[in-house]
């Protein structure tokens, strides 16, 4: 599956070339509602962290002129979707209140909005390394559709909850904004870099596949990449202009594999989970982190 890769030179321009590589008016029909997926895990908007904002303008008055479009983000434990303010050029939802449809994992139950899969979903993921899975890319920015808001409580089973979701949600669409890259101790506090590049398949396997590719990173490090490549036999095929990605890949943080190990357990993970308990739980682990890693 083509992924192509295009340095950023006129933000607006690059992008309908992007576009127009992967053909995208062959999956986004006349009339179509759409449904946009940025990563807003902290807002305002922070380089390298949430998807840049005018680049989301750009990709709304682009679509928006073939169908109707929305952009939509989840609560998380720092914020509510409610309280988000950007001017995008269309309405912005806050899917965790939405109509939401029960996905299983094994016997990990978590809910999803039912507009995920009634729109053609175009997902707009930031270029960064993950302290517990190594990378938060496509796929794993498809996790910010679990409405729930204590979304850490699924860390334990994060390789299922993604491949879930991904059997559920196949986006139409997904656009990668490296114009700032983060790496180090992501998807938050680690290193951000101007990196210039946008990247854009129709396949979020491949497009995943081909950043671990320019990263010089085996992407079966990453366990839900690689479970994902192989369930549905991706080969990426990366076009455009050559580039590399010199970035520091941190290892898992121990203290989540120490908080995912001890959900895996159904008494400690109903211990952790139950009200007072998670929130002294979640201050300890982030207090932890800094000393730790």
């Amino acid at each position: 599956m083509e992924v192509h890769i295009r340095k950023v030179r006129d933000l607006e321009e690059d992008l309908e070339a992007l576009l127009e590589a992967v053909a995208w008016r062959d999956v986004i029909k006349k009339g179509d509602r759409v449904l946009i997926k940025p990563n807003f895990c902290t807002m305002p908007f922070v380089p390298g962290v949430t998807t840049d904002p005018a680049l989301l303008r750009c990709l709304v008055g682009i679509i928006g002129e073939r169908g109707e479009v929305c952009v939509g983000e989840t609560n998380t434990e720092g914020r509510k979707a409610e309280r988000l303010e950007a001017d995008l050029g269309c309405e912005l939802i806050a899917l965790s209140a939405a109509e939401g449809i029960e996905v299983r994992a094994g016997r990990t139950a978590f809910h999803i909005p039912r507009l995920a899969l009634d729109c053609k979903v175009v997902n707009v993921p930031v270029l960064k390394t993950h302290s517990f899975t190594t990378f938060t890319l496509g796929i794993k920015n498809l996790f910010g559709l679990v409405q729930e808001r204590e979304k850490s409580r699924y860390h334990y089973a994060i390789d299922d909850v993604l491949l879930a979701i991904l059997g559920e949600v196949r986006p139409a669409l997904n656009i990668m904004d490296a114009i700032h890259a983060m790496d180090g101790i992501g998807p938050i506090t680690g290193r951000v870099r101007r990196t210039d590049l946008l990247m854009a398949s129709r396949d979020v396997v491949a497009l995943d596949m081909a950043v671990c590719a320019l990263a010089g990173l085996d992407y079966r490090r990453v366990e839900h990449i690689r479970r994902a490549a192989e369930r549905y036999h991706t080969v990426p095929e990366i076009l455009g202009q050559g580039v590399g990605l010199d970035l520091e890949i941190p290892r898992p943080s121990r203290v989540e594999l120490l908080g995912a190990y001890l959900q895996r357990n159904d008494l400690t993970r109903r211990v952790l989970m139950s009200p007072g308990v998670y929130s002294v739980a979640r201050r300890t682990k982030i207090l932890l982190r800094h000393f730790v890693g």
